[in-house]
């Protein structure tokens, strides 16, 4: 797989601004689920222990659940159950 750099970006975090580059994967793998052309942010994070930043464009792509007492973040294969309404 490829990560390829795109141009930096300036991101307005609830930290103060912080220097991006846009990139693009070839794909995103996690356990069976495989997301291909995915776009995503590289930014460094100023906080111990902190991997990263997960947004809506992506977890738009699955069913998902937090679980904030714990910090496990569930992903599994979107289903269609809301197309039946």
């Amino acid at each position: 797989p490829s990560l390829i750099l795109g141009k930096e970006i300036l991101l307005n975090t609830a930290g103060g601004d912080i220097i991006a580059h846009l990139a693009k994967a070839d794909t995103l793998s996690i356990a069976d689920l495989e997301l291909k052309n995915f776009q995503l942010t590289i930014a460094p994070f100023k906080r111990e222990h902190s991997d990263g930043l997960l947004g809506m464009d992506f977890f738009e792509k699955f069913d998902f659940k937090i679980n904030q007492n714990s910090g496990v973040l569930y992903l599994g294969e979107k289903s269609d159950c809301n197309s039946s309404k």
